[in-house]
Order: C-alpha cells, then sequence, then structure tokens
C-alpha cells in the first residue's frame, strides 16, 4: 500500500484558522458589533461565533511553487527562484495556481489577489484561461483582470474562477461544464446571485460556498481504475446536501468540506471518501460523514485526502492514496503545518513558519531535511 508521506500529503487547500473561540475564513477587519470581519463575511444564522476565510498564502503547480514573502509572490520552477512583485508595488494576500498535467505548460499560470483585491494572472493560458482578453496567451508579468475588487480566486485545468467583494461569482477559459456558460476570455458572471463567499477548484471542476454555508458544484472530475477513469459532470443546479459549510477543497477525484461544527464531509469516488465500503469502489458517492475527523484545515489531493485535526490530540490524519486506498483515516504524523498547505497532482507542500516543505524536490532550491523531501527559505 502506498501511504501519504510521515510528515504530510497535500494537494489542494482550504485552511481555517481559529481566533479566540471564532473560526475565521477570509482575512478581513472585524465587526466588533458582530465578532466577524466586515460586512460581508459568512455568518451562519444563529451562529454568531462563524466568520470569514484566511487567504492561501501558498500555492502549488506541477510546473512550480509559489508562495508569498514580504508583499511579493516567489516562484519555484526547476530549483529556479523568480520574484513577481507587485506591478504598483502593492502587497499581494492570497495566490493560486494550476495546469492539468506535467506535461501543460501551455496552461501553466497562476494568479493573485492583492490588499485592496485587485486580481492579476500570469504564466501561460489558451483560449481564454489568464482573462486578459482576447488573443491573449501568455503574461510574463502580473497582470490585472478586469475591474472588479476580488476576496477569492480558484485555478483549474480548463478555467479560471473568482468571487467579488460583492458576493458575485465569475468565471472565465474553455470546457467549463455543469451548465454555468461562462466560457470566454475575460470574466462572465456565473447566473445573477451575489452571496458567494469563496470558490475552490482543481482539475475541471469548481465548487463555490455561499455565506449561509450553501455549496454548489460544476464542471467535471474523472473516477476509475488508473488508465481508463471516465468524467463525471456536476451542474450548478444541483445543490450539494450538506450542512452549512464553512470551506471546502477540491480533488482530481473527490471534494471534501468542512461545517459550522468543523466536522469533515466529502463526495466523489466512493474509495476515497474516507468511508467504509463494500462495493462500487470507482463509483461517485457521497456527500458523507468522515466519521471521527474534527477538522480545522483540510486539503484534498489527486487521490489522497488529509486533514489537521483539533482536540486533545491534534495531528495529522489521511485517507485514500493509490489503487490500495486507506479506506478509514488514519494518522500520519502530530506535526502541525501552522501556515498553509497547497499542491497539485504530483508535488504537494506545506508552508511553516518562512520555511516550504515538499514531497517532491524538482522545484525548490534548498536541501532535505527534517523529513521534507526538499525545503525553501525565505528569499
Amino acid at each position: 500500500m502506498r501511504r501519504p508521506p510521515a510528515w504530510i500529503s497535500f494537494a489542494a487547500l482550504a485552511l481555517v484558522a481559529c481566533h479566540d473561540g471564532r473560526i475565521d475564513l477570509f482575512d478581513r477587519p472585524v465587526d466588533a458589533t458582530r465578532g466577524c470581519p466586515g460586512p460581508l463575511s459568512s455568518v451562519v444564522p444563529g451562529r454568531s461565533d462563524v466568520c470569514a476565510a484566511s487567504p492561501s498564502i501558498l500555492a502549488v503547480s506541477t510546473h512550480e511553487v509559489c508562495s508569498i514573502y514580504d508583499d511579493v509572490v516567489h516562484c519555484w520552477r526547476n530549483r529556479a527562484r523568480t520574484a513577481y512583485p507587485h506591478p504598483s508595488g502593492r502587497r499581494f494576500r492570497s495566490i493560486a495556481a494550476g495546469a492539468s498535467s506535467p506535461d501543460d505548460e501551455v496552461n501553466a499560470r497562476v494568479c493573485a489577489i492583492d490588499v485592496e483585491g485587485a486580481l492579476f494572472c500570469w504564466g501561460n493560458g489558451t483560449q481564454g484561461r489568464l482573462g486578459l482578453g482576447e488573443g491573449v496567451v501568455t503574461a510574463a508579468a502580473p497582470t490585472r483582470v478586469g475591474g472588479n475588487s476580488w476576496r477569492s480566486v480558484a485555478v483549474g485545468v480548463n478555467g479560471t474562477c473568482g468571487v467579488t467583494e460583492v458576493g458575485e461569482l465569475f468565471c472565465w477559459g474553455i470546457g467549463l461544464g455543469g451548465g454555468i456558460d461562462a466560457d470566454g476570455w475575460e470574466p462572465r458572471r456565473v447566473r445573477d446571485r451575489s452571496d458567494w463567499e469563496l470558490v475552490v477548484g482543481t482539475n475541471s471542476h469548481f465548487c463555490a460556498v455561499s455565506r449561509a454555508g450553501e455549496v454548489r458544484c460544476f464542471g467535471a472530475f474523472r473516477v476509475g481504475p488508473s488508465g481508463s477513469t471516465t468524467p463525471v459532470e456536476f451542474a450548478y443546479d444541483d445543490t450539494i446536501d450538506v450542512p452549512p459549510i464553512l470551506t471546502a477543497a477540491a480533488g482530481h477525484r473527490s471534494v471534501c468540506a468542512i461545517d459550522v461544527d468543523q466536522r469533515t464531509w466529502c463526495w466523489g469516488e466512493r474509495r476515497l471518501l474516507g468511508t467504509p465500503f463494500t462495493s462500487g469502489e470507482h463509483d461517485v458517492a457521497g456527500p458523507v460523514l468522515v466519521e471521527g475527523v474534527t477538522a480545522s484545515r483540510l486539503a484534498v489531493g489527486g487521490t489522497t485526502t488529509c486533514a489537521s485535526t483539533t482536540g486533545a490530540d491534534p495531528g495529522m490524519l489521511c485517507w485514500g492514496g493509490g489503487e490500495e486506498a486507506i479506506v478509514v483515516p488514519e494518522r500520519t504524523s502530530t506535526r502541525q503545518i501552522l501556515e498553509d498547505i497547497a499542491g497539485a497532482q504530483l508535488v504537494t507542500c506545506g508552508r511553516e513558519g518562512e520555511r516550504i516543505g515538499c514531497t517532491d524536490a524538482t522545484h525548490l532550491d534548498g536541501p532535505a531535511e527534517d523529513g521534507w523531501a526538499a525545503t525553501a527559505e525565505p528569499p
């Protein structure tokens, strides 16, 4: 059985931070009258302790590892580091990265949101994946996307999606399924709702979470034995039947989410959902409650999901993996990844303080250390 590395095995992040007993989903000023971030915070009815979200400061694709240091995005590719400062000198506060496969440098790209909500993308993206206008398929430096103010962005294979500060969902690119009608070279609004809080995505599907904790997923992920997978499409109009959700993480074959009570729910390929099954291991199932997993942070990868658990005995629980998957969550480490975790299909990383560690040494420029396959010290 191929198990996750001893320290962690993650491939996409949704981070939940706790402050004074509150659960924060976005890093915005606290409104003292509500005990929660700003007027657009994710406050679930009847739960005054549920606030908003902490932005991702680490992004990983199969081509590069990126993180924010001293307000600047730094990316490592093949052990070479490149700095991407803000064109106007402002601070970047969150990033996302994506590409479809290790040999798909044509569509490898990074997007980042600055402290004023402006969205920038760069890299390569055919057929509108960059969102920079018709015919623009490459950008060497951060280039602004549209004129909106954004709070969340997710980069997938076929396109990119983002949520604006007023709660509108936009997507752009090619082949975006699920009935959202958002293909194009520039951001196109998805329906007429204005209550979205964040969006997550990878591969060819995305999930958006509303302020009230509702989840809508659209696009397709692939399930089945290695070498013979088939696409399964989720339609935007189909509600995911889960309790109010704080945050979610989307992987290549499954999606998992943390609810307002910090319980973990998953849906997708049955064998990867962290619950026992008797047949149909490659069928689509869920959502199901992953018993015994009370999570503060959650990540879903190509086939592996890990949760940073809370309580008296915190640590990492992981499940999934290769064809001989770990069915029920198993403890892999008592180590805590304090800052951020992120990854892609073939490389997974975590940031602890100002150091990055990865399960694959392809990109980073530092030596192996302390159980991490590679490390990158602050620039």
